[in-house]
């Protein structure tokens, strides 16, 4: 609580702490509520803080303390807690003007958060005038009293309450409230786009040219202004944008292919909420078993009106079954049900208080009402293919496979092939935004990005449990580092580039589509009714439903300064927590993407945006001297494709066109530019990429020169290629076979490229063999093969691809000689750490020592502090009987276990990861103390043309910082130390051993034929006592014997668990407990890390 007091600047707050204990407690009850910002818990602790003490002083210093925490986040205030507070508290004494000031604020809010009816409505402000009243505040001087952003607001609740409030009305009130933006109380992506899109500032000039002519004085004013208008509405944003609800009648009646015969059709479907009114009233009598197991659910469906629950749960069964005709039930009902608790808590600031299990079984009896009573006119010509639906929407049916089986809703084929060619988008229902303000910066793992905290710092499907790993974490300050550089990339402000936007809209409406943007859906249905084009139909129109929600979401925030938070995922690598404008999308989405903060190019900055534009169009291997010649002979290629795009189309041909485009425009600006070109200031961001960045952390961490040299770690006056260094080793080891003399003529450096690539980051040998396959698949043999060699390549492509797969291992394995030294290092230790035992366990639960396999998840924590834990459980899986059907649910839980191969087979990828997510933040670090902008794409680091030099040794600085650490030793020490007082059962085999078995024996006071269960009561009672493990470490110093761990019914030799197994039969070995550990790192070559510095191609 002293903590809690510590942020509190009431005083009188500070005296009530030291009166009873009972007093304490309740207030200390009041202040946790605020600080978990639980508006509905305050006003209960705040009631009982009234009875405990009644001081007037104590009431107005809560009141006022709870007042101000409402208005931080004004969406969120509820018009029932407001009241009652009201009501409960005898304002006749509250002469602090402070606290009238904020409560008058909070009724402003609160009439206009309310949505669900006008008399609702009216009902608050005519609230608000008898408060006034009470308060002996004239209602005309009320707008002395009210902050200027909400004069709007209080003058919309004048005209249509009829209220004599004395303020001037604003023209933009209905624009700057959410609510203006909803339909019957429902706000869908359309309805959220056009609020984000209200601007701050009217005019065609785009919002940055505008700001860059004021001048400092200006640009300050202009932020704040700015951001004051915009903190309001991102708090609306965050609190809707995760439970969007589609009005299904409005939006299907607005589409042809249901209008007018068809309008009654859809009014059928949505007369389902007339049904569930009509089941909610009091008197009503249940009339068969769905509807009474329903009825008990009544007061939880009255939290939202019917037509929006009704709403929700039609748009996200239509959105996913017309795309794909079907949907697996428990998806769709678990996601309704999550959806519900959303717009409760958005509705009333309050969490639905029932398990989501019993939600389940509440939306699985919505689902199978609604099922039975949405009906189709199906026209004659599909009457046969629709049969089996009986004249339903949708049917439901149980799929059965061999090992399990699940429920699917299928959407009917008639309404399926109608809204095919429809571009609805009702299956967005939960979007994470760019952020209108800048993000909050990291203070623990559940706090900091979005101002209401709605994403957590770790991304991952196993959330729950990694955050409980990062609370521990946060107690000793460990990821403060994590925090700093996460909170200064998510602090870099970003816009559009309205040029790039105008161009990316003209392109949507091409009809044939163009680079990559498929034609629009209705045109996508003309296709070709053939099988592959049924099959490409599927994939085009996902694409386009893709950019048309990136076009949509891109449009709203043209005329805004963005910010993007970021997280993390388990690796500690870093992420924008945003669904979509992210500088880590595809090229479209990066080329509309630019700083808002224009630098100047400076001495060097032409030549990095020349440098960058002939990377994008597919000379990244040139250096900067030949890229830069490369611009200068295409320069008028780059101002004509700047001047009209869709006519001259240079730019169309590069690998990233949508970003070539983009510099092409910067360029025709620069001839424009009449000043010092070094004057001139450019919002692109440039790009610094890595040379194979995992394979650089490889020779670096085993310090193999050779490598290093191959991955441009050690400076050359020419790039180094490792995938054509590696090609040349396999076409020396091609041999004089059938098979060996295709391979010389199919492979190239682009076959093996991916392979190479993903090696460092866990791809399976299988996973090479597809890799390979898919590519070659792309690739036109007949052009290199003549007829006979084409026939025996289609008879023999398997073989073929296998006999590639092992030349590129053995290949690279020649190249970097210590990869897989490192990578088996990691590999034996990783299972040393899974497979140990503490007392404590022993203590607490019974355990088989004998059989034991209580694995537990690899971890360890980074340089940077960040607790690395490879959480690879086997799910759980559970059963949920429910009115439709019995559910088997599977999730993550303390019961699932470990996946052992998983967790052996990622660990080496995982630590690569760790490393260059520890590149990225000492970078970062080094960024912030230079005040240089920086964002990063894993590998790819990204700056200013003003700085981009800057980052070139900042970068090389801190790659040699990291691995000057000795990488391999920090992770063996961290592996010690979480080993410590940790034990590994070992077993010896008897007939190689019998002098030492012989003294075990003695110790044990047990015969050789001695039963399991008294093995695991001796091994239960020696790891309680140390003395005896000290004496068997002693002998297997002395005698030297082959340990083996047991894993089920092989062993594995303790030394070398890849080794091969020797099969296990208890009679034949003895188990012995020994102090857990790791083994040493391999020794280093010869390679300096130093030599970065000088290395132009190492980042470039």
């Amino acid at each position: 609580m002293l903590l809690r007091l510590q942020r509190c600047n009431f005083i009188p707050l500070r005296n009530l702490s030291r009166q009873t204990p009972k007093v304490a407690r309740v207030l200390d009850d009041f202040l946790g509520a605020i600080n978990i910002n639980s508006l509905s818990r305050q006003r209960t602790h705040l009631l009982k803080l009234y009875d405990a003490h009644p001081q007037p002083s104590i009431k107005i210093a809560c009141l006022n303390l709870l007042l101000q925490n409402y208005l931080k986040h004004p969406a969120f205030i509820n018009s029932y807690d407001l009241t009652q507070i009201v009501t409960e508290f005898n304002i006749v004494d509250l002469h602090d003007e402070e606290t009238v000031r904020s409560l008058i604020s909070c009724l402003v809010y609160s009439w206009q958060n309310e949505t669900s009816s006008k008399a609702k409505k009216l009902s608050l402000a005519t609230f608000l005038s008898h408060t006034l009243r009470q308060l002996n505040l004239p209602s005309e001087d009320i707008h002395k009293y009210v902050d200027k952003q909400i004069l709007p607001y209080l003058a919309e609740l004048s005209a249509s309450s009829k209220l004599n409030l004395k303020v001037q009305p604003a023209q933009t009130s209905n624009e700057l409230s959410i609510n203006h933006y909803k339909d019957r109380g429902m706000l869908d992506l359309d309805g959220l786009c056009k609020y984000i899109a209200v601007p701050f500032k009217n005019g065609e000039q785009p919002l940055y040219e505008f700001y860059d002519a004021l001048g400092p004085k200006e640009k300050v004013q202009f932020m704040q202004k700015y951001l004051e208008f915009n903190r309001t509405k991102q708090d609306a944003v965050e609190l809707h944008c995760l439970s969007l609800v589609n009005n299904v009648r409005k939006s299907l009646i607005g589409l042809s292919i249901f209008s007018r015969s068809k309008a009654d059709m859809v009014n059928q479907w949505m007369s389902f909420t007339d049904v569930v009114d009509k089941m909610l009233l009091d008197d009503y009598v249940p009339q068969d078993e769905d509807e009474e197991a329903m009825l008990k659910y009544k007061n939880y469906i009255k939290l939202l009106p019917t037509e929006v629950t009704v709403s929700m749960v039609l748009s996200k069964a239509l959105s996913h079954t017309s795309s794909t005709k079907e949907i697996r039930l428990y998806t769709l009902i678990s996601s309704a049900a999550q959806t519900f608790t959303r717009l409760v808590y958005v509705e009333h600031g309050l969490e639905v208080p029932v398990p989501m299990s019993e939600l389940v079984k509440l939306f699985s009896i919505i689902v199978k009402l609604l099922v039975g009573h949405c009906k189709v006119q199906v026209p004659q010509e599909f009457e046969g293919e629709t049969n089996w639906f009986g004249g339903n929407l949708f049917h439901h049916q149980i799929i059965r496979l061999p090992k399990s089986k699940y429920g699917k809703l299928s959407l009917n084929p008639y309404v399926f092939y109608e809204m095919k060619a429809s571009e609805l988008q009702i299956g967005f229902d939960r979007l994470f935004l760019p952020m209108l303000v800048p993000p909050k910066k990291w203070v623990s793992p559940d706090e900091g990005g979005y101002l209401n905290n709605i994403k957590s710092i770790i991304s991952n499907l196993n959330e729950p449990a990694y955050l409980l790993y990062l609370k521990r974490a946060n107690t000793s300050g460990q990821l403060d580092f994590l925090y700093r550089n996460l909170s200064y990339m998510g602090s870099v402000p970003w816009c559009l580039d309205q040029d790039m936007l105008k161009v990316f809209n003209t392109a949507m409406e091409k009809e044939g589509g163009i680079l990559g943007i498929p034609p629009k859906i209705d045109l996508i249905t003309k296709l070709d009714k053939s099988r592959y084009s049924k099959l490409m139909y599927e994939r085009q129109k996902s694409k386009r439903v893709k950019y048309n929600l990136i076009m949509k979401i891109a449009n709203a925030f043209k005329d805004n300064i963005m910010y993007l938070p970021h997280n993390v995922d388990f690796r500690g690598r870093v992420y924008p927590m945003v669904s979509v404008l992210s500088y880590q999308d595809e090229d479209v989405t990066r080329s509309l993407l630019q700083f808002w903060d224009p630098h100047p190019l400076g001495s060097n900055g032409l030549n990095w945006l020349k440098y960058q534009l002939a990377g994008l169009y597919g000379k990244d291997k040139l250096p900067m001297e030949d890229r830069i010649e490369f611009v200068d002979a295409n320069y008028n290629f780059v101002l004509s494709s700047a001047r009209d795009p869709m006519q001259n189309k240079w730019w169309m041909e590069a690998d990233s066109p949508w970003q070539v485009l983009r510099l092409c425009k910067e360029f025709l600006k620069i001839s424009e530019f009449s000043g010092d070109i070094s004057e001139y200031k450019s919002r692109v961001p440039i790009h610094q990429d890595g040379s194979c960045n995992g394979l650089q952390h490889y020779a670096a961490l085993s310090q193999d020169s050779g490598g290093g040299k191959a991955v441009n770690l050690i400076p050359s006056e020419t790039r180094q290629d490792i995938y054509n260094e590696v090609l040349e080793t396999i076409l020396t080891k091609v041999e004089d076979t059938p098979i060996d003399s295709i391979i010389g003529k199919i492979i190239t450096r682009k076959v093996i490229k991916r392979p190479i690539m993903t090696k460092v980051y866990g791809v399976t040998p299988h996973g090479v063999i597809e890799q390979l396959q898919e590519e070659l698949l792309s690739h036109d043999l007949s052009k290199k093969l003549n007829k006979q060699e084409l026939e025996f390549y289609n008879s023999n492509r398997r073989e073929i691809v296998i006999r590639i797969a092992r030349m590129i291992a053995l290949s690279l394995s020649n190249v970097f000689k210590n990869l897989i030294v490192v990578e088996d290092w990691l590999y034996k230790n990783t299972y040393r750490v899974m497979n140990t035992i503490r007392l404590e366990e022993v203590k607490h639960k019974h355990m088989d020592l004998v059989k034991f396999q209580n694995f537990k998840p690899m971890m360890w924590t980074s340089m940077s502090g960040f607790p690395i834990i490879q959480l690879y459980n086997k799910k759980s899986t559970k059963t949920l009987s429910t009115r439709l059907q019995t559910f088997s649910v599977s999730k993550f839980d303390d019961e699932g276990k470990i996946n052992i191969t998983k967790q052996l087979n990622a660990v080496s990828p995982n630590f690569i990861h760790s490393l260059d997510a520890l590149h990225l933040l000492l970078t970062c670090a080094k960024c912030e103390e230079q005040g240089i902008p920086f964002v990063a794409v894993h590998d790819s680091f990204w700056t200013s043309t003003e700085h981009t030099d800057k980052l070139a040794i900042i970068l090389r600085q801190s790659f040699i910082d990291l691995h000057s650490s000795d990488a391999l030793k920090c992770l063996y020490d961290d592996m010690t130390n979480t080993l410590k007082d940790s034990y590994h059962v070992v077993w010896i085999r008897d007939e190689d051993n019998l002098e030492m078995l012989h003294k075990i024996y003695e110790l044990r006071h047990q015969n050789k034929k001695m039963l399991s269960n008294n093995l695991n009561k001796a091994l239960e009672m020696e790891i309680q006592n140390p003395h005896i493990i000290e004496i068997y470490e002693n002998l297997v110093n002395i005698y030297k014997p082959t340990l083996y761990f047991r894993k089920n019914n092989v062993m594995l030799k303790y030394s070398d668990i890849s080794r091969q197994s020797v099969a296990f039969r208890l009679r034949e070995f003895t188990p012995i407990l020994v102090k857990a550990s790791v083994i040493e790192p391999p020794k280093g070559g010869d390679l300096d890390i130093n030599q970065i510095v000088h290395s132009k191609f190492f980042f470039s």
